[in-house]
Order: structure tokens, then sequence, then C-alpha cells
């Protein structure tokens, strides 16, 4: 039974079904299948990254929102930043609502930020879950082929 096959397919359906429910837009299955085709550990290494940034960027926006006193300018850079990121990597959910949060921050509405950024960390959760499971389904189809090399 050819395992790496079986493993490729759930990848294949885990991709398809990340784009049916609108977590990753089709650059995400660009970058993959290019890391994919020169590295494929990198795409386990290109995932890992993305969400540390954004999980820093987060805590920074969320600390910066928290007291009231937030400097805006920096706050709307850290959201465009973190706009950026998710569009790069094709992260569709949590774009969308990076896009929602720049809005805000240009308008200075603190109520709109606040619900924004509540939103862009709910929709990084759900989509962070989802990345690290084709992660890991990615490393397993990895250390299949290194086994297979090996023998």
């Amino acid at each position: 039974m050819n395992f790496k096959r079986i493993n490729e397919g759930f990848r294949h359906g885990q991709l398809l079904q990340m784009i049916d429910e609108g977590y990753i837009n089709l650059d995400f299955c660009g970058i993959m299948r290019d890391a994919s085709a020169t590295d494929p550990s990198s795409v386990v290494q290109i995932i890992h990254i993305y969400c540390a940034e954004m999980e820093s960027l987060l805590f920074r926006l969320n600390r910066m929102t928290k007291d009231g006193s937030a400097d805006l300018a920096v706050v709307t850079e850290l959201s465009r930043t973190a706009k950026l990121k998710s569009e790069r990597i094709g992260a569709e959910r949590v774009l969308l609502e990076c896009s929602n949060l720049v809005q805000a921050c240009e308008n200075k509405d603190i109520d709109n930020i606040h619900e924004a950024l509540f939103y862009v960390k709910n929709e990084f959760k759900y989509t962070k879950t989802k990345l690290l499971d084709f992660a890991k389904l990615q490393k397993r189809i990895v250390n299949l082929e290194n086994e297979e090399k090996k023998k």
C-alpha cells in the first residue's frame, strides 16, 4: 500500500475543503505547490512562520488597544502588516477581517477597532488550526518520502 499517495490525497482534499470554507485562496495553493516542489519541508516552515508572526502582531495589537490610550498610527501600521502577511500567504478569512481592522483604524473609530480586532483574532484562531493541521499532514508526507529514500 502506498501511504504517500493516500496522504497526498488527504492533503489535496484538505486544501479543497479549506478553499470551499473560505479559509484560504488559490494564492495559498500556489505558494504551497512552489514550496513543495523545491523543498517539501519548507511548507511546514512557511505555515509556522506565518502563525508565529500573526500571533505576535495580534498580541501587540491586543495589548495596545486594551487600555484605550493606543497610538493609532502604530495600531494602523500593525494592522496593515497583519493584512499584508495574510494576503501574501493567502489566508482569505483573516485577510478580509484585517481589511476591516485597517478601515476602522483609518477612520479612527476606537469601538470599531475593538470589534474588528476581535473578529481578526477569531478568524485567525480557526485559520491557524486549519493551517497547522495541513502542516502536520505535510510533515507526515515528508517523513514518508524520507523513509522511502532510505530504503
